[in-house]
C-alpha cells in the first residue's frame, strides 16, 4: 500500500547549474563527487531536463545533505546496492523535479528552426521536402558528428562541444565523385565531398550561419592528425544508416570522429534538424504507427489524465501530437507520485501508406522509424 501520510525534509540543499548537457528523461540520474582519495560521495539526485533538446534545459540538484561516503573499491554488492537505496530515498523524498508530466498542450515549439506551436506550423517547415523523389533525401537526426569510444581526458571533450580543432594531417580528395549507399528506399549513388569541406563543416556544426567558431578558454583546440575515408552509423529518420564518411582521429581521441562524406544537397539540412529522441516503427502495409511516446501522469491529488495521439498529415510529412482528455477526479487521494519520464506505444492509423514521408513528434522534431 502507497504510504498516506508524510513530512518534509528539511536536510535538503537544492542547487542549480546552467548548461546545456541535460536533456528531458535524465531525471532520477546520481550527483555525486569523486573525492581526492578515489572515493564518491553521493550527494543527490538530478532533477532532469524539460525538453528533449538541448535548448534552455532545466538544471535543478536536489542534493542529499546525509549522503553516505564510500571508498571507490567499496562500491559494489551490498555497498552499490546500499547507495543505489541511499539515491533512491533521496529521489522519494525530493521528487519535484522538471520531469513532471503535464500534458503536451504547448504543440510543437520544439527546436527545429521555422517550428511553430501547432501541428499545421511543424507540416509546414517540411512542406518543401521531396519525400517521393528517388532517392529521398537522408534526414539527419541531431549531431551529424559521431564520436567514436570517446575521449582521452576532459581537454578533448570540452574542445569538441566548442567545435574547436586543428587538423594536421593532409585533407585527402573524395575517393570517387560518387558512392553507393543503401537506402530505405533502394540502394543509390550519393555524391562525395573531399575531406576538407566535410572538416570546415565538422568545424561550424552546431554554430548559428554565419558566425565563426569559438575556441574554448580554457582549453587548447582538439589536434586532429590522421583522416581516412571510410563508414559510420548515424541516426536518421529510417533507423540506423551506414554512409561514406570521413574519420578524422588524433591523440585526444580514443576512437575517431566520423562525418557524413555525403554531399549537402543529398542531406536534407545537414545538422540543422534536433534529434527528438523518440522512435516507432510502421506496419508492413504502411497504414499503422506505433510511437513510443510519453505516457500520461500518474494522478494523485489532481484530475486523471489520459493521453491520445493523433495524426495531421500532408503530402511531405505525418505530425502526431498528444491530446489530453482529464477526467472529473482523481484516480487517487493523498498518495504519493514521481516526476519520472515513462513512455509507452501509441497506435495511429493513417488514410495512405507513409511512403517517403517524415515523422514529427509532438516538439515537430522527426522521430527515427524502423519497420
Amino acid at each position: 500500500m502507497p504510504p498516506t501520510n508524510f513530512t518534509v525534509d528539511d536536510n535538503v540543499v537544492h542547487g542549480t547549474r546552467n548548461g546545456s548537457r541535460t536533456l528531458e528523461g535524465d531525471s532520477g540520474a546520481p550527483v555525486y563527487t569523486v573525492r581526492s582519495d578515489g572515493g564518491i560521495a553521493a550527494k543527490g539526485i538530478h532533477s532532469g531536463g524539460t525538453t528533449a533538446a538541448t535548448a534552455n534545459p532545466c538544471h535543478d540538484l536536489r542534493p542529499v545533505h546525509h549522503a553516505p561516503r564510500l571508498p571507490a573499491d567499496q562500491l559494489k554488492g551490498p555497498a552499490m546496492r546500499a547507495l543505489g537505496v541511499a539515491i533512491l530515498l533521496a529521489a522519494a523524498l525530493t521528487a519535484t523535479g522538471c520531469d513532471a508530466q503535464e500534458p503536451p498542450t504547448v504543440g510543437f515549439g520544439g527546436p527545429n528552426p521555422a517550428v511553430g506551436d501547432s501541428a499545421a506550423d511543424a507540416l509546414a517547415a517540411w512542406r518543401d521536402f521531396p519525400a517521393d523523389r528517388h532517392p529521398r533525401p537522408v534526414v539527419l537526426l541531431g549531431d551529424p558528428a559521431v564520436v567514436g569510444r570517446g575521449f582521452a581526458d576532459v581537454a578533448g571533450k570540452e574542445a569538441f562541444a566548442a567545435r574547436s580543432f586543428t587538423l594536421t594531417a593532409t585533407a585527402p580528395a573524395a575517393p570517387n565523385p560518387t558512392a553507393r549507399v543503401q537506402l530505405p528506399d533502394g540502394a543509390a549513388d550519393l555524391p562525395i565531398v573531399a575531406a576538407a569541406d566535410a572538416f570546415t563543416a565538422l568545424s561550424r556544426s552546431g554554430l548559428l550561419p554565419g558566425s565563426e567558431p569559438k575556441p574554448s578558454s580554457t582549453y587548447p583546440p582538439l589536434v586532429l592528425d590522421r583522416v581516412s575515408f571510410g563508414t559510420a552509423e548515424f541516426r536518421t529518420d529510417r533507423g540506423a544508416a551506414t554512409l561514406p564518411a570521413w574519420l578524422f582521429s588524433g591523440p585526444g581521441l580514443l576512437d575517431r570522429i566520423a562525418w557524413p562524406a555525403v554531399a549537402p544537397e543529398a542531406i536534407w539540412h545537414l545538422g540543422a534538424l534536433a534529434d527528438s529522441g523518440r522512435t516507432g516503427r510502421v506496419s508492413p502495409d504502411g497504414r499503422t504507427l506505433t510511437l513510443h511516446l510519453p505516457e500520461a501522469p500518474t494522478a494523485c491529488d489532481d484530475p486523471a489524465v489520459t493521453y491520445h495521439a493523433v495524426a495531421l498529415t500532408s503530402r511531405q510529412a505525418v505530425a502526431v501530437h498528444i491530446e489530453p482528455t482529464r477526467t472529473a477526479a482523481p484516480t487517487r487521494a493523498n498518495c504519493a507520485g514521481d516526476d519520472m519520464l515513462r513512455l509507452t506505444d501509441y497506435d495511429v492509423t493513417l488514410t495512405e501508406p507513409l511512403g517517403g514521408r517524415v515523422v514529427l513528434g509532438p516538439n515537430g522534431s522527426p522521430i527515427a522509424i524502423s519497420a
